[in-house]
């Protein structure tokens, strides 16, 4: 079952380049941010 939704959030992010990428980079600075924000 995990591998089929990781197929089909594969071929959602070869598909839409642009605004997948908005969303991993928004995504990994959030993650920044909480990481900063909690340990230090």
């Amino acid at each position: 079952m995990w591998i089929n939704y990781l197929k089909i959030a594969f071929r959602n992010l070869m598909k839409h380049k642009a605004f997948s990428s908005i969303k991993v980079s928004s995504l990994a600075v959030g993650l920044v941010a909480a990481i900063l924000y909690f340990c230090g």
